[in-house]
């Protein structure tokens, strides 16, 4: 477990611009929902 940890942290502070956190606490259905709504605003970021 604590290697995982470590090594989550590690790639999270190199990638922090590709890491997102999405709240997977929620119903199925709205966890999509937050994942497409914050890929889409990635993407509209890049173009």
């Amino acid at each position: 477990h604590q290697k995982v940890r470590e090594t989550y942290l590690k790639l999270q502070s190199e990638f922090s611009d590709r890491i997102k956190i999405v709240d997977a606490t929620q119903p199925l259905n709205k966890v999509i929902d937050d994942t497409r709504i914050l890929i889409n605003q990635i993407l509209e970021d890049k173009s």
